[in-house]
C-alpha cells in the first residue's frame, strides 16, 4: 500500500474542484432562463414542451396499468371496510370458536339439581332491594 502525502491529496482535490467549477453552469443564467421561458437559448423555448410520441401498444399498456391500479385501490378500500366492520364488534358478543366442544353429551346428567333454595341465593340476587 502506498502512502500519499497530505499535500498531494489537497492538490488532487483542488484539481477536482477546478474541473467541477468549469463544467457547472452559471447559477444566475439558470435563474434568468427559468424566469423567461421564451428565451431562445433554452431547449423547448416559447413555452412549448416536446413530449415523445406514444404508439397504440404503449397506450393500451398504460390503460391496462391504470385499470389495474384502480382495481387494486378499490380492493384495498373494500378490504379496509371489512376490517373496520370486523373490528367494530363489541367484546361482549364474542364467543370462543371452541366453546361448543365443552358441551359434551351427558353433561346434564352429572349436574346436581338444587334441593332447596338457599337463604344466600336471595341475598346475592341482583333484584334484591
Amino acid at each position: 500500500m502506498s502512502h500519499v502525502s497530505d499535500d498531494d491529496i489537497r492538490s488532487r482535490f483542488d484539481a477536482l474542484r477546478t474541473a467541477e467549477r468549469a463544467s457547472t453552469p452559471n447559477f444566475r443564467a439558470l435563474v434568468e432562463g427559468a424566469a423567461h421561458p421564451g428565451h431562445p437559448g433554452r431547449p423547448g423555448h416559447a413555452g412549448h414542451i416536446a413530449l415523445p410520441r406514444v404508439g397504440w401498444r404503449t397506450g393500451i399498456l398504460l390503460s391496462l396499468a391504470a385499470a389495474a391500479a384502480v382495481l387494486l385501490t378499490v380492493d384495498a378500500a373494500h378490504h379496509a371496510a371489512r376490517l373496520r366492520e370486523f373490528m367494530g364488534q363489541p367484546l361482549a358478543t364474542w364467543t370462543s370458536p371452541t366453546a361448543a366442544l365443552l358441551n359434551t353429551s351427558g353433561s346434564t346428567l352429572l349436574a346436581s339439581p338444587l334441593l332447596m333454595p338457599s337463604v344466600l341465593d336471595g341475598l346475592t340476587s341482583p333484584t334484591h332491594p
